[in-house]
């Protein structure tokens, strides 16, 4: 996502699908080249029962993929329809700059789906589990939101002085996309849990439709800054869906720690958007991990647990988690 900057800025569109394309088939490669050097060479091959059984069991998650696109990308379109390919490539820059910290954190998230089901099939608690991984994806996700948005604005002003217009909308759209993660990422337990994903498409229906309405409504009236509030506002609806529907299918509990933590998610947004002079981003970071230490949110059993099944290259999240436990 980061490369295909290049392609915005030379305006370019038939690069930017080909950064993707090949991003897409790089991808798939080497999950392939690690997949045979960890279990032998894999050769391609149909079970139509299994693959039949899955599609439909995923179904609803798969349709609602295709509909998040009209969440993700109606307010684009609005915005070329409205004020044209200027703005359009202005909003797009911040959207994608906006887009990097959550890379880094789907890393981390990459890794609960397979987590989760294995200690699932090993019959463990999928609530204590997401309880855990909650509390360490919040963690990660409130330090790179704060590390990120000064490191966005110090690149933009230096390095992309014709874009500093679009840094308000920038920082609105980086927390839309990365402050809710932690919740986002209670999905993986759902599934893992194999409740039922069929609400999952009516969200993404409902958040396609809002967007598309928001977008036309705000971009009129205040620019590019209306798209950036539609993402806000479909975030904000698409999380507590999340929380919701994981606490009413037992998938996850509501303790005092997690309590605490869904409280310091939007101040944290508020505190971004409405204070965030650049020197006071080192309190806010010390702030946070006297937090997690003076709340014990993160026990040394579960960061022993967690440091079981993190990869080789996030064991620099183990060093922090035991500086805080």
């Amino acid at each position: 996502m980061g490369i295909s900057i290049i392609a915005v800025l030379s305006h370019n569109i038939y690069f930017f699908v080909e950064i993707w394309t090949l991003g897409g088939i790089i991808s798939v490669s080497m999950n392939c080249a690690f997949l045979s050097r960890k279990v032998g060479i894999i050769l391609a091959s149909f079970n139509f029962a299994f693959l039949f059984k899955h599609f439909k069991e995923g179904l609803p998650l798969y349709l609602s993929s295709s509909a998040n696109f009209l969440s993700s990308q109606g307010d684009r379109v609005i915005t070329a329809y409205l004020l044209g390919s200027y703005y359009l490539g202005l909003y797009q820059f911040s959207a994608l700059i906006a887009g990097v910290p959550l890379m880094v954190l789907g890393a981390l998230g990459g890794v609960l789906l397979p987590t989760a089901s294995f200690y699932k099939a090993l019959g463990k608690d999928e609530k204590k589990m997401s309880s855990i991984s909650f509390r360490v994806l919040s963690l990660i996700t409130f330090l790179a939101v704060i590390i990120s948005i000064p490191t966005a604005v110090l690149v933009v002003e230096k390095f992309f002085p014709a874009y500093t217009s679009g840094i308000k909308v920038l920082i609105l759209l980086l927390l839309a996309t990365a402050l809710p993660f932690p919740i986002i990422s209670l999905t993986n337990f759902i599934i893992a849990a194999r409740k039922s994903l069929r609400p999952f498409l009516m969200l993404s229906l409902l958040n396609g439709g809002l967007v598309l309405l928001t977008s036309f409504l705000l971009i009129p009236r205040i620019g590019i800054m209306g798209g950036a509030i539609s993402q806000v506002i479909v975030s904000t609806i698409s999380s507590s869906f999340v929380l919701v529907y994981a606490l009413r299918t037992s998938t996850f509990i509501l303790g005092r720690r997690e309590t605490t933590l869904l409280t310091v998610m939007p101040l944290i947004g508020i505190y971004e958007v409405f204070i965030d002079p650049l020197y006071l981003d080192l309190l806010l970071l010390l702030s946070i991990l006297f937090l997690f230490k003076f709340f014990k949110i993160i026990t040394v059993d579960y960061m022993k647990l967690i440091q079981s099944f993190l990869p080789s290259k996030l064991k620099f999240v183990a060093l922090i988690l035991k500086i805080i436990s």
